[in-house]
């Protein structure tokens, strides 16, 4: 499991990983939701995110997961709501385009979500 959403791609770490066989299991692939420091910026917000979502007719976590699905990258979102399961499981069946990609692709800020005191 690795960090890794728009704002924290990782593509060296994706690229390591696919030339060694090793599965990329995403850890955190729609940032932390409801617990964010106070000023850390919201993925699910972000606006070339959401004009994406709002082309596409999905929510903006649907975009972020399928944009992490389309690179190959396992995504195992955490909800505790049986209908945010749901759609969070509709992102299978459509692809984003390679604009979509390429758009999503500049959101990358090499910005972490989960801090670790202790590291």
């Amino acid at each position: 499991e690795i960090e890794m959403h728009p704002y924290l791609a990782q593509p060296r770490m994706l690229e390591f990983c696919r030339a060694r066989d090793i599965q990329v299991i995403a850890y955190s692939p729609l940032g932390k939701l409801g617990y964010r420091d106070p000023g850390t910026p919201s993925i699910l917000e972000d606006p070339v995110i959401s004009a994406i979502a709002e082309e596409c007719g999905r929510t903006a976590a649907q975009v972020v997961l399928r944009w992490n699905v389309q690179r190959g990258v396992v995504v195992i979102p955490k909800s505790l709501s049986p209908k945010r399961l749901a759609v969070n499981f509709d992102v299978l069946d459509w692809q984003l385009t390679e604009q979509h990609m390429a758009q999503l692709k500049s959101c990358d800020r090499n910005f972490r979500l989960v801090r670790m005191h202790w590291w």
